[in-house]
């Protein structure tokens, strides 16, 4: 190489390049081959340092109004998303390869850049692991036929300790609100497997999970066969690493609840019927992921009557805004809140609303 040459070693191309936004990386692929391979097939620490310089996202999942009745009001129907980044900049969400635009869906979660996604289809019960940002997805049957009206519980996460993303699907086959059976699947494995039921056996997990932490955590209600109608309101836990679940105790009268992440700790939103302006936020001390530790109240956020609209916390965005939907006689939004008040609103109709970040993530052998 001559002198007059402009050269940069490649330890500082790689260090630049793991700075750059995912969007950025794909378009870049085409500068040189070395370029390509580097960020199509990029090394564990290449992945992870990348990852770390990436902001917060939100991926937005849009109602389908003309759609069949049963995806109006149950968290599910055809798979419509947009995006919201760091700058408020709104995108359309290019659909995964292996689905169709017209199947009944639901999303399970979304971790480091991957989204799983349930499909509910009578000819296919199958999950699609999914990269949105390099648009690799991967199909993962069920081992079990499932029905779009039996209950179903289901999540999806990442373990550090054991260095893999997972599948928890819960199922209640006989439809009488009881577990009859647990799967995991690991993506390193590339199987399924059942495993005990443990104490979840006396419990119900539902709605949607979140993840944080190596665990996966719903809602829940522990029943007591013999103390009827006296359930204890709980948090179900699931370990990745171990694959065992535990419970955390609930939050007693404080109407509807969101799990969430705040200050990297497990949260809830909290709102009752009675004050539908007022959302609480409540935080869990110690003992994450067993019986012991409390909920201690952090936040009250207050919203404006002249805004006459009832609003249903979602998620926490950013450590600071509160993102929720707000129903009104004509329309449904969705609103992003301070305590200082609100800061954006977005029109249209929504199912539901995911933390997302862009990732190089693979949807096959975990990347740590």
């Amino acid at each position: 190489m001559g002198r007059d040459t402009p050269y940069l070693p490649d330890e500082i191309i790689q260090e630049i390049l793991k700075r750059l936004p995912v969007r950025s990386l794909i378009r870049l692929q085409c500068v040189c081959k070395y370029w390509k391979n580097l960020i199509k097939s990029p090394s564990p620490s290449f992945i992870d340092e990348n990852l770390r310089h990436q902001n917060p996202s939100l991926l937005l999942w849009q109602r389908d109004i003309f759609g069949p009745l049963r995806s109006q009001f149950r968290r599910s129907g055809p798979l419509l998303l947009r995006s919201i980044d760091s700058e408020m900049h709104i995108g359309k969400v290019q659909s995964p390869p292996l689905l169709s635009p017209w199947w009944n869906v639901c999303i399970v979660g979304s971790c480091n850049g991957l989204v799983c996604v349930g499909i509910n289809e009578s000819n296919m019960s199958a999950f699609l692991v999914w990269n949105p940002a390099t648009g690799d997805a991967r199909r993962i049957p069920r081992t079990k036929s499932y029905e779009l009206d039996v209950w179903d519980c289901s999540g999806f996460g990442f373990s550090t300790i054991a260095n893999d993303y997972k599948i928890v699907q819960v199922y209640d086959e006989d439809a009488k609100a009881r577990i009859s059976s647990i799967e995991v699947y690991s993506l390193n494995t590339g199987s399924w497997k059942e495993i005990e039921l443990g104490p979840i056996k006396d419990a119900i997990p539902y709605g949607e999970s979140i993840t944080f932490n190596g665990c996966i955590f719903w809602e829940g209600i522990k029943v007591e066969e013999e103390e009827e109608g006296d359930d204890d309101y709980l948090i179900v836990s699931f370990d990745i690493a171990k694959e065992v679940f535990t419970f955390i105790p609930g939050l007693r009268e404080v109407g509807n609840i969101q799990l969430t992440v705040y200050n990297d700790k497990l949260a809830i939103l909290s709102m009752t019927l009675q004050n539908y302006l007022h959302i609480n936020l409540w935080v869990f001390e110690e003992g994450l992921g067993s019986s012991t530790g409390r909920w201690i109240p952090m936040k009250k956020y207050i919203g404006f009557p002249h805004l006459d609209t009832f609003r249903i916390p979602i998620t926490i965005w950013r450590n600071n805004e509160i993102v929720c939907t707000t129903l009104q006689a004509d329309e449904s939004r969705i609103r992003f809140f301070t305590k200082e008040g609100e800061t954006f609103t977005i029109p249209g109709y929504y199912v539901n609303v995911f933390n997302h970040v862009e990732s190089l993530v693979p949807v096959g052998i975990s990347h740590c």
